[in-house]
């Protein structure tokens, strides 16, 4: 079935293409808003995804049973991981995040808007809500034929009856939990934006890379909610979230290999769909089983550690991507003079899967000796 997800999840999770250029700062920035708050607030009291019982002790009474029941009824609607996302993901989650929805009355108009582009099929309600270089394709939804429009109609029951409930519940959030979690949200913006400015990280991706970034700021929003869940979700083409309070370490290591996945993104995405096809998702214990993306994740970390000249911990965080073997066919590749971020990958993800070649067979091993490398690493 299709929805409005199935057009705008891409760019939303994956990330859009840049559409224009624009001035360069060449400045990382920490920040939060309520959009992203909200949204991990009933993401985690609902379970779908996100838990935090911290967070749950505190402020669960904060929504109503009936409601949180419903959300977890329509979970697989809206769940996401690993780039994969529910039907109603985006209106619930990236969209309000992205448009930093604020208020019932932004999601009173945001249901309405959303209400409109249905009854009239047509986008011209809804843009306001999405990054620019999303639109377009956003707009396709509207050409669906008469057959997939009605499949499209049938999923709006369970959109209404989720709505209904971010609408009801934001004003106890905004009176009850944000004044006391946003404390929390700037002392750490502060913190991290000063451990920020003391690096340079676009220069420095710039130049490993040869290519240019094109945007003005990259913005981190930090959310409070949803300690054990999914960190870093791109909401557009600058803009991307975290949980405020992950490992120092960890979190900065990770600016650096967010930075570079978009700044690679636009070279990257072609050959990225072009594999999908090639090489469809498999079934596997140790990996993911989704060598586009495996890949792609491994070059960013490749790359990062090239920058600092060790292992960041992004290494460490991507065990499901068979990191021994992407980080030795790229650094083989890369002391041979392929460089360039769309060459490696290319040619690493053909060295990865050449048949009967030295990366076909021993993931099962690889994947133990990485287990065993994280124990040493940790002192276990």
């Amino acid at each position: 079935m299709k929805s409005i997800l199935a057009f705008v999840i891409v760019g939303l999770v994956f990330l859009p293409g840049h559409s224009k250029k624009e001035e360069v700062s060449g400045k990382v920035t920490i920040d939060y808003n309520v959009g992203i708050n909200y949204v991990t607030h009933l993401y985690t009291l609902a379970n779908i995804g996100f838990a935090d019982e911290e967070y749950c002790n505190k402020y669960s009474h904060t929504v109503p049973l009936e409601d949180i029941k419903t959300l977890q009824k329509y979970q697989e609607y809206l769940r996401f991981e690993n780039g994969k996302s529910g039907l109603l993901t985006s209106n619930f989650f990236f969209i309000p995040a992205y448009a930093n929805l604020k208020s019932k009355g932004d999601y009173l108009q945001y249901s309405h808007d959303f209400a409109m582009a249905m009854k009239n099929k047509s986008c011209a309600t809804v843009m306001k809500y999405l990054p620019d270089n999303q639109k377009e394709s956003f707009c396709q939804l509207f050409s669906a034929s008469d057959e997939e429009w009605q499949n499209i109609l049938a999923v709006n029951k369970v959109f209404e009856e989720i709505m209904a409930i971010y609408v009801n519940n934001i004003d106890t959030y905004l009176k009850d939990v944000f004044p006391f979690v946003e404390k929390d949200l700037i002392s750490r913006s502060e913190y991290l934006n000063n451990a920020v400015s003391k690096k340079n990280i676009v220069a420095d991706w710039e130049e490993v890379t040869g290519y240019d970034w094109p945007l003005a700021n990259k913005t981190y929003l930090l959310f409070r909610a949803g300690r054990m869940g999914p960190s870093f979700n791109n909401l557009s083409a600058n803009v991307n979230t975290l949980y405020y309070q992950l490992d120092d370490d960890y979190t900065l290591d990770m600016f650096g290999h967010e930075f570079g996945i978009f700044l690679m993104f636009d070279s990257i995405m072609p050959i990225f769909h072009d594999f999908g096809n090639v090489y469809p998702q498999y079934e596997s214990q140790t990996n993911v089983g989704r060598v586009n993306w495996m890949a792609f994740e491994m070059l960013a970390t490749f790359f990062n550690c090239k920058i600092s000249g060790h292992k960041t911990l992004d290494y460490y965080n991507f065990g499901n991507s068979d990191p021994i073997a992407f980080m030795a066919i790229y650094e083989k590749l890369y002391r041979n003079g392929i460089t360039n971020p769309k060459d490696l990958y290319e040619q690493g993800v053909n060295e990865y899967m050449k048949p009967n070649g030295m990366w076909h067979t021993g993931v099962v091993d690889r994947n133990n000796d990485f287990v065993k490398e994280v124990s040493i690493r940790q002192g276990k």
